[in-house]
Protein backbone atom coordinates (compact mmCIF):
# COMPACT_ATOMS: atom_id res chain seq x y z
CA UNK A 1 0.00 0.00 0.00
CA UNK A 2 0.66 3.52 -0.38
CA UNK A 3 2.18 5.90 2.31
CA UNK A 4 -1.19 7.89 3.62
CA UNK A 5 0.08 11.22 1.97
CA UNK A 6 -1.30 9.95 -0.96
CA UNK A 7 -4.87 9.20 0.16
CA UNK A 8 -5.39 12.43 -1.74
CA UNK A 9 -3.22 12.29 -4.55
CA UNK A 10 -4.34 14.40 -7.48
CA UNK A 11 -3.11 12.27 -9.97
CA UNK A 12 -3.20 8.52 -9.80
CA UNK A 13 0.21 8.28 -11.73
CA UNK A 14 1.86 9.60 -8.31
CA UNK A 15 1.06 6.45 -6.41
CA UNK A 16 4.61 4.89 -5.13
CA UNK A 17 2.08 1.32 -5.32
CA UNK A 18 0.23 1.60 -8.52
CA UNK A 19 -2.32 -1.15 -8.10
CA UNK A 20 -6.26 -1.71 -8.10
CA UNK A 21 -6.53 -1.56 -4.01
CA UNK A 22 -4.10 1.67 -3.68
CA UNK A 23 -6.10 3.28 -6.51
CA UNK A 24 -9.62 2.33 -5.30
CA UNK A 25 -8.11 3.61 -1.37
CA UNK A 26 -7.62 6.94 -3.21
CA UNK A 27 -10.33 7.81 -5.16
CA UNK A 28 -12.58 6.80 -2.18
CA UNK A 29 -10.46 9.19 0.07
CA UNK A 30 -11.34 12.22 -2.36
CA UNK A 31 -14.55 10.52 -3.20
CA UNK A 32 -15.43 10.79 0.72
CA UNK A 33 -14.25 14.63 0.68
CA UNK A 34 -15.82 15.49 -2.02
CA UNK A 35 -12.80 15.42 -4.27
CA UNK A 36 -14.73 13.83 -6.92
CA UNK A 37 -12.41 14.75 -9.72
CA UNK A 38 -8.77 12.74 -10.61
CA UNK A 39 -6.07 13.27 -12.59
CA UNK A 40 -4.68 9.54 -13.95
CA UNK A 41 -2.49 10.50 -16.22
CA UNK A 42 -3.40 12.91 -18.83
CA UNK A 43 -7.30 11.14 -18.52
CA UNK A 44 -9.50 12.48 -15.79
CA UNK A 45 -11.57 10.51 -13.92
CA UNK A 46 -14.88 11.76 -12.53
CA UNK A 47 -17.14 10.00 -9.87
CA UNK A 48 -20.71 11.19 -9.46
CA UNK A 49 -20.47 14.57 -11.77
CA UNK A 50 -23.91 15.72 -11.28
CA UNK A 51 -23.15 15.96 -7.54
CA UNK A 52 -23.44 20.06 -6.54
CA UNK A 53 -19.96 19.64 -6.05
CA UNK A 54 -18.89 18.96 -9.38
CA UNK A 55 -21.22 22.34 -10.87
CA UNK A 56 -18.37 24.54 -13.16
CA UNK A 57 -16.77 26.81 -10.01
CA UNK A 58 -15.16 30.60 -10.10
CA UNK A 59 -12.47 29.06 -8.41
CA UNK A 60 -11.81 26.62 -11.12
CA UNK A 61 -12.53 28.73 -14.09
CA UNK A 62 -9.41 31.22 -12.18
CA UNK A 63 -6.47 28.99 -12.45
CA UNK A 64 -3.75 29.32 -14.59
CA UNK A 65 -2.56 26.82 -16.87
CA UNK A 66 -1.06 23.81 -15.72
CA UNK A 67 -2.18 24.91 -12.15
CA UNK A 68 -5.50 24.00 -12.13
CA UNK A 69 -6.82 20.94 -9.81
CA UNK A 70 -8.39 18.14 -11.11
CA UNK A 71 -11.50 19.24 -12.97
CA UNK A 72 -13.29 18.72 -16.54
CA UNK A 73 -12.31 22.59 -16.66
CA UNK A 74 -8.51 21.79 -16.70
CA UNK A 75 -9.54 19.49 -19.52
CA UNK A 76 -11.06 21.81 -21.40
CA UNK A 77 -8.20 24.62 -20.56
CA UNK A 78 -5.44 22.33 -21.68
CA UNK A 79 -7.62 21.31 -24.90
CA UNK A 80 -8.15 25.17 -25.82
CA UNK A 81 -4.62 26.15 -25.01
CA UNK A 82 -3.18 23.19 -27.34
CA UNK A 83 -5.32 24.41 -30.17
CA UNK A 84 -4.05 28.26 -30.02
CA UNK A 85 -0.28 27.41 -29.60
CA UNK A 86 -0.14 24.20 -31.26
CA UNK A 87 -3.16 25.23 -34.10
CA UNK A 88 -4.30 21.51 -34.13
CA UNK A 89 -7.96 20.05 -33.70
CA UNK A 90 -8.14 18.85 -30.06
CA UNK A 91 -10.65 16.02 -28.63
CA UNK A 92 -12.39 15.81 -25.28
CA UNK A 93 -13.85 12.18 -24.87
CA UNK A 94 -16.28 11.63 -21.78
CA UNK A 95 -16.40 7.73 -21.36
CA UNK A 96 -18.84 6.32 -19.31
CA UNK A 97 -22.44 4.22 -19.21
CA UNK A 98 -25.76 5.47 -19.83
CA UNK A 99 -26.50 7.69 -16.90
CA UNK A 100 -22.95 8.02 -15.59
CA UNK A 101 -22.73 12.10 -16.12
CA UNK A 102 -20.88 12.36 -19.74
CA UNK A 103 -23.56 15.04 -20.85
CA UNK A 104 -22.96 16.92 -17.52
CA UNK A 105 -19.45 17.19 -18.17
CA UNK A 106 -19.50 17.70 -21.59
CA UNK A 107 -21.87 20.64 -20.67
CA UNK A 108 -19.48 22.31 -17.51
CA UNK A 109 -16.57 21.78 -20.60
CA UNK A 110 -18.38 23.90 -23.39
CA UNK A 111 -19.39 26.38 -20.52
CA UNK A 112 -15.67 26.60 -19.95
CA UNK A 113 -14.43 26.89 -23.61
CA UNK A 114 -17.42 29.66 -24.29
CA UNK A 115 -16.19 31.65 -21.32
CA UNK A 116 -12.65 31.14 -22.07
CA UNK A 117 -13.14 31.97 -25.62
CA UNK A 118 -14.57 35.43 -24.66
CA UNK A 119 -11.51 36.94 -22.61
CA UNK A 120 -8.89 39.56 -23.65
CA UNK A 121 -6.10 38.36 -25.64
CA UNK A 122 -6.70 34.89 -24.82
CA UNK A 123 -5.82 34.53 -21.38
CA UNK A 124 -7.76 32.50 -19.17
CA UNK A 125 -8.01 34.29 -15.52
Amino acid sequence: TNPSKFDYAEDLTTLVSLNESSVINTLRHRYQSQLIHTNAGPNLIVLKPSSPVANFSTKVFQGKKDSMPPHICSVAQKAYWNMLTQRQDQTILPLGRSGSGKTTCCQNALEYLAAAAGTVNNKVT
